[in-house]
């Protein structure tokens, strides 16, 4: 097997590392070959010869810190913290230390959604505008026929984000025609969510998914316990390389507890709109699209859920309703890359994977892989704008495959 270099790299080296590590972790085989070879080895745990080079990736990149977790069999197997999550105090990262996971929210709350189609509390195929239709919305008649599934499919044709928030959002094409990532449309699933339940995202999420899961760290809203366990993001490579960027989440987290005394009802309780007309910023700190901040350990949790198994707890979404999130709904390319419910799909070598990255402010970058049918997942959480090339390299290592949803 060939070695990884021993000599410090510089960064052109290290981004063209690509063939050397594949080629040490099996990437480099014939498709047939690598598929074997996946198919029958253990859990997608990077080599421990790959781990030990692993600070120096991430110092060639600027790269404070990670975490990663894997799913094996169903069940968290194995944790690594490498690095630090706060670079003043180096104060180092551990298993359990708080991220934002970014877009990686969108699959969480697509799961809660569908514990709502199950509960028959909202209807995929219904037009969202039936249950509400907020002032952002233009009066063009496509956004009449935009549905829960189209939201969670990105067909509806909205833009990811207006750069004018006093725009009114209209489609860009037919919604289900194709595939359009949008964070707007999430935002207005979550606002037919909050009228529907009556109650904030938080405690709808809550209740449905992370206190029956086993997952009190993760969490829409903001306490002290999160802020004090929460990692600092970092600037990548470029202007500022390796210094603090701006904790948008965190300063308007500060905020809200500072100003938890003008509301009449806990934090977690808020709605959206609620929210916004309090803070100074008019911004909510519970957004569906990505100010989720959970452990890379409690979101490997969630990713389990995903699993082929024989039976389901009653609060788990049903059987119908996994497979539905898992199943094509548009092709983003052909014979490769798709959407389901929530969660981008891949066919590939091993089979076929369900995956979500993440990129809050080019500081929080995050991607979760998950093989359903043989019950095995990586998660790998990281706070700096360089995360990326190293995510890549840990997948890589991690399952042998170079995965076109790695690519960037």
């Amino acid at each position: 097997m060939t070695s990884l270099p021993n000599a410090p790299l510089g960064r052109r080296q290290f981004l063209s590392l690509g063939t050397t590590v594949a080629t040490a972790t099996g990437a480099g085989l014939s498709a047939s070959e690598a598929t074997a070879r996946s198919s029958h080895k253990g859990p997608w745990i990077p080599s421990r010869e790959f781990l030990d080079y692993l600070p120096q990736l991430m110092e060639v990149v600027s790269l404070p810190g990670l975490a990663m977790a894997v799913v094996e069999g169903g069940k968290v197997v194995w944790t690594h913290a490498a690095g630090l999550m706060n670079v003043e105090s180096r104060t180092p990262m551990q298993v359990d230390s708080v991220f934002e996971c970014a877009s990686l929210n969108k699959p969480v709350f697509a799961y809660v959604v569908m514990k709502l189609v199950d509960e028959k509390r909202i209807d995929l195929d219904r037009p969202l505008v039936q249950y509400l239709r907020p002032a952002f919305l233009s009066q063009h008649p496509d956004v009449d026929v935009i549905t829960a599934k189209h939201v969670l499919s990105h067909t509806t044709g909205f833009p990811n984000w207006r750069p004018n928030p006093e725009e009114k959002l209209t489609p860009a094409f037919k919604p289900g025609s194709r595939f359009g990532y949008s964070g707007e449309g999430m935002h207005w699933l979550q606002l037919v969510v909050e009228q529907i339940t009556g109650g904030g995202v938080e405690i709808v999420m809550r209740n449905r998914l992370f206190e029956p899961a086993n997952m009190p760290l993760s969490t829409m809203g903001w306490n002290t316990t999160i802020a004090n366990l929460s990692v600092y993001g970092y600037q990548g490579p470029g202007d500022g390389e390796g210094t603090l960027g701006p904790q948008y989440i965190r300063d308007e987290g500060n905020r809200m507890l500072a100003l938890a005394s003008k509301f009449d009802k806990p934090i977690s309780e808020l709605t959206d709109a609620e929210v916004r007309r309090v803070l100074p910023t008019g911004k909510s700190l519970a957004d569906v699209a990505g100010t989720m901040k959970t452990t890379v350990t409690e979101y490997a949790r969630f990713m389990a859920l995903m699993m082929e198994r024989p039976r389901r707890a009653s609060w788990e979404i049903s059987e119908t309703s996994r497979q539905a999130m898992l199943r094509q709904q548009v092709t983003r390319k052909p014979n490769a890359l798709y959407w389901g419910l929530g969660w981008g799909i891949e066919q590939n070598p091993i089979g076929r994977l369900f995956y979500h990255d993440g990129n809050n402010y080019n500081l929080f970058i995050t991607f979760a892989l998950g093989d359903p049918a043989r019950r095995r997942a990586i998660v790998i959480f990281t706070n700096g704008g360089g995360g990326g090339n190293v995510y890549e390299r840990i997948v890589r290592s991690a399952t042998g495959q170079d995965l076109f949803s790695c690519m960037r």
